[in-house]
């Protein structure tokens, strides 16, 4: 057991036998190599030194030391809490998680400690960690003081979270594996993310519209009312960037059909209009594909065992569902005009009523099993959205509700409108240790104030065009330069808002 300096500030572990199919062996961007080196030297604390681990019949335990004022930031989105030191974490992908337990759609087994170190768990699946919660025997033998006075016995007092006074562990528990790589980011906090995030492949850069404001009309909307609307938008100069078209476009959805429905009978009319104005313009899916599809059959042999809402669950670690899917993709929908999609339903429900996911003992054809494609469908699906636009030398930035280690590149953020705006905010900046980006996704007036509020405070709309409007853009590989139409701002902002 020998720790291996692999770039500057990194350094990877191997403890047992890993698993073939990791985030690390199934990535898709290498590592920015430069940039890390052009890093200052960092050395790992001593506390690393203390790193142990042993196979029991429940798999893999790994301990290394805490300290007593240690704090823990990270493991993606986590809706409940920022700081973790203290606490017990299961990393494991919930739609919905109603307690603070460390689940959620986009969690990453990666973490960043104020003792000077990061740590990224290579691995799909379901990962436990336990925060400095409990001393080892005999720690506390010496410990002989009596009858203290007890200055409170409510059960809020005797169950409120309390910060040791002595060193204790950070315990990582991760059945069913005979092994796993565990990779050490050194520096501050912001140096070990910076680290994380090259060693993912740097970030990502959105195109111009993408920072700008989304609207979403009634998911049942019609081509004509779609087109109505937008014009409204762009009479009252009511600066809106994209416009995203909900389920009612499909001609079967949950599961998809990836056809244009009745209800927008002339989809690319509707998209060269919207174009034409201004807009770009993004569809919602998901990928569980319905027996109509065009591509079903052919799917057939590289999808699960099982169905979801009488669809097919595509395999994309394999290629040859990839292939499928994302051709479909850019023949109909990137080549005629679509900016992005988002992605809904791929963050596993099996714990509400409403079962909308497949289970962890589903198995794939490429090897994989339910659990470790709950982890990784998002980011997967992420990868293949990516490559169809980069071969369309475009840019986009789409959404996505699941996500996952090493996917800082890729231009998707996280959204959900299951959540409240607490809970948003904890997750705003509990992504941002881990690099997932996310969004504000709300329902109604009051909820879509309390979110853009805190995310949106620069982009004043009052007269001011779409972002994408009467800017010219550094031209990159996959965006030339290009000046779209400007927007008429002269009629004033929000003239009919009184009617909403």
């Amino acid at each position: 057991m020998k720790l291996t300096e692999i770039e500057n500030g990194i350094w990877i572990l191997r403890a047992g036998t890993p698993e073939e199919q990791t985030p690390v062996s199934m990535r898709k961007f290498p590592v920015k190599s430069d940039a890390l080196a052009a890093m200052g030297k960092r050395d790992l604390p001593e506390l690393v030194d203390g790193f142990q681990y042993r196979q029991t019949k429940r798999g893999l335990i790994i301990t290394l030391p805490m300290d007593s004022d240690e704090d823990i930031y990270g493991l993606g989105l986590q809706l409940k809490s920022v700081n973790q030191a203290g606490r017990k974490r299961m990393l494991c992908v919930n739609s919905d998680p109603v307690s603070d337990t460390g689940e959620g759609h986009a969690p990453v087994p990666f973490y960043v400690s104020t003792a000077g170190y990061g740590l990224f768990i290579d691995t799909f699946r379901h990962v436990e960690i336990y925060f400095g919660t409990n001393t080892q025997r005999g720690q506390s033998a010496n410990m002989t003081e009596v009858n203290r006075p007890h200055e409170e016995f409510s059960e809020s007092a005797l169950y409120a979270l309390k910060r040791s006074g002595e060193r204790r562990q950070v315990i990582i528990d991760i059945k069913a594996v005979d092994g796993v790589d565990l990779y050490f980011f050194s520096g501050t906090v912001r140096e070990a993310v910076q680290r994380y995030n090259l060693f993912s492949g740097g970030g990502c850069l959105p195109p111009t519209w993408g920072l700008g404001v989304w609207y979403r009309p009634y998911g049942g909307s019609t081509q004509n009312s779609v087109l109505k609307l937008a014009d409204e938008f762009r009479q009252d100069n009511i600066p809106i960037d994209v416009i995203g078209i909900e389920p009612g476009w499909h001609s079967h959805s949950y599961a998809c059909t990836y056809e244009w429905s009745y209800l927008f009978p002339e989809p690319q009319k509707m998209l060269d209009t919207l174009t034409e104005q201004n807009y770009k313009v993004n569809l919602w899916e998901h990928v569980f594909v319905y027996p109509a599809a065009e591509f079903y059959e052919k799917l057939l042999p590289y999808s699960a065992d099982c169905e979801v809402w009488n669809g097919l669950v595509p395999d994309f670690a394999t290629e040859e569902a990839v292939k499928l899917f994302s051709d479909h993709h850019r023949d109909k929908f990137v080549k005629n005009g679509v900016a992005g999609f988002k992605l809904d339903e791929c963050d596993n429900s099996d714990l509400n009523p409403s079962n909308w996911s497949f289970p962890d003992t589903a198995q794939f054809p490429s090897g994989l099993d339910g659990e470790q494609m709950h982890a990784a469908l998002g980011t997967l699906y992420q990868g293949r959205i990516y490559d169809v636009y980069r071969t369309e030398n475009r840019r986009t930035l789409s959404q996505v509700r699941s996500s996952g280690a090493l996917a800082a590149p890729l231009p998707f953020v996280l959204y959900s409108d299951l959540y409240g705006h607490r809970d948003f905010i904890r997750g705003v900046v509990s992504a941002g240790f881990s690099t997932p980006g996310a969004s504000p996704h709300p329902h109604g007036s009051r909820r879509t104030l309390k979110r853009i509020w805190p995310v949106s405070l620069w982009r004043t709309p009052r007269r001011s065009p779409p972002l994408s409007a009467g800017i010219t853009r550094s031209a990159c590989p996959c965006c030339p330069t290009s000046t779209p139409p400007s927007v008429n701002t002269a009629t004033p902002a929000f003239r009919r808002f009184e009617r909403w």
